[in-house]
């Protein structure tokens, strides 16, 4: 028995009692305070009452456990998804970790991080999508073309079928490939009529490289290729520009995408359930694939850049900005190429 309660003249009995009271009220949150009170005050050789105690206790738990939830689900109707998330984890914490109903808990307070993540993920992309809507507007077509990818990049969190933001920053994303690589495109069916197949072959091959693959214009930029190099006397399709070899690509792509499918779909069920911070044991290597990934679009930019190609350039130097976070050194050089690209375009 705590010495406080001895001096106040206080027992297990009297806090029970005030428990029993809070329940009866509905007040589960004071209630089980003072049943956890009483537990401590009771020794252990009052069996009956220790196990009533327990089951009071676990009694209020549940019920703040579904007060929390249906605050969750009020606050999820007003978007107010941090508020979510911190009432299903408090839910979480209450619930009994044997039960079905834990595992559905943690199934939505993950969901709710995600809405979470996506509303703040709107605000960021919100600005760019505007200042990329203004460059479009005025035929500045790069600029616009770099703000839709910085919008892309923060609406990650996305499916693009669940999001017409994301969507429609796709579109006028694809808008200002066709746009940037028209001139090409037209500078080769001049070159095809005059029969000056090599000059119009280098010309698709750059407007091809500016165009994402489902992106329609790149049919039309493919069907002149073929035709440039039949006229030509060609069978096959030119190679790319070699800047890296195809075993050092095939390996940096093979080795991002197993660890991202590893870390995306590792369970926290797997971590050491004594160890109290969880931590995605793919993490490190992940990020190490990315590194490498993203330095070989470095590579690939910096190639075409050498060559005075551009466009093209600022289109991997983009690809690479997405993979490395926003704190990485390659960042600042990212930085400086691309408005190096956009100032010779």
């Amino acid at each position: 028995m705590s010495i406080f309660a001895t001096m106040m003249g206080l027992s297990g009995e009297n806090y029970l009692k005030q428990g029993d009271e809070f329940f009866s009220a509905g007040s589960f949150g004071e209630a089980k305070m003072e049943y956890e009170k009483a537990d401590e005050l009771y020794p252990a050789n009052e069996t009956e009452k220790k196990e009533y105690i327990k089951n009071k206790i676990k009694e209020c738990c549940e019920n703040l456990c579904t007060m929390h939830i249906d605050m969750a689900k009020k606050y999820e109707e007003a978007g107010e998804y941090a508020k979510v998330v911190e009432e299903y984890d408090i839910a979480f914490e209450l619930s009994d970790e044997t039960t079905p109903r834990n595992k559905d808990i943690r199934r939505a307070f993950d969901q709710a991080k995600v809405k979470m993540y996506q509303a703040e993920s709107n605000k960021e992309a919100e600005p760019l999508i505007a200042r990329a809507d203004a460059f479009f507007k005025e035929g500045e077509y790069t600029e616009a073309m770099v703000e839709y990818h910085e919008a892309l990049k923060m609406l990650k969190y996305y499916q693009e079928s669940d999001d017409p933001m994301k969507r429609q920053a796709h579109e006028k994303l694809a808008e200002c490939e066709t746009k940037i690589a028209a001139p090409y495109v037209e500078r080769a069916k001049n070159f095809i009529e005059t029969s000056m197949f090599e000059e119009a072959l280098e010309e698709l091959y750059e407007a091809r490289e500016i165009l994402e693959d489902e992106n329609k214009t790149r049919q039309t930029v493919d069907k002149l290729i073929n035709e440039a190099q039949k006229k030509k006397g060609q069978v096959a399709e030119a190679a790319e520009e070699d800047f890296l070899s195809k075993q050092e690509w095939d390996e940096a792509m093979g080795d991002y995408k197993e660890l991202l499918n590893l870390y995306f779909n590792y369970s926290y069920t797997d971590s050491d359930p004594f160890n109290a911070v969880h931590q995605n044991k793919y993490e490190e290597d992940f990020k190490k694939a990315k590194r490498t990934l993203g330095a070989l679009y470095i590579k690939r930019a910096d190639g075409h850049f050498n060559q005075k190609k551009y466009a093209v350039a600022l289109k991997y130097y983009a690809e690479s900005e997405k993979i490395f976070e926003t704190d990485a050194p390659e960042m600042k050089y990212i930085a400086e190429q691309i408005h190096q690209c956009k100032a010779n375009i």
